[in-house]
């Protein structure tokens, strides 16, 4: 297994190099006008899917939360708009105990290539 560390946007791996690709509470820091290409560019280096861990709100590209850094957004709509099947769950109070917004705002959304 891989781990690599790097800025998202410019990402330099070849094409379905790696099985999934996982982000957690990454993306959040991506504006909504990189987000669909940095999909894209996850999508690429993915030969099967993608798996998200992140705050959801109903805009396909991002709103800004209450926090004023963070892009809350639909990622069930950004894996569809990749072709991909998309499965979601919603994070409960004791998946993280410590943190009340993950626990009302936070899914996990798994894309599988068809």
């Amino acid at each position: 297994a891989d781990l690599n560390v790097g800025d998202v946007r410019h990402l330099n791996f070849d094409k379905d190099v790696y099985d999934a690709v996982l982000c957690d509470a990454s993306l959040m820091y991506i504006n909504p006008s990189e987000i669909k290409a940095v999909m894209m560019i996850l999508n690429d280096i993915a030969k099967r899917g993608i798996v998200i861990v992140d705050r959801y709100y109903e805009s396909e590209l991002g709103e800004l939360t209450s926090d004023g850094y963070i892009w809350a957004r639909d990622y069930e709509k950004l894996l569809a708009w990749l072709g991909m099947d998309v499965t979601k769950l919603k994070l409960k109070k004791e998946d993280w105990p410590e943190s009340e917004r993950w626990s009302q705002n936070g899914w996990i959304w798994w894309g599988v290539k068809p």
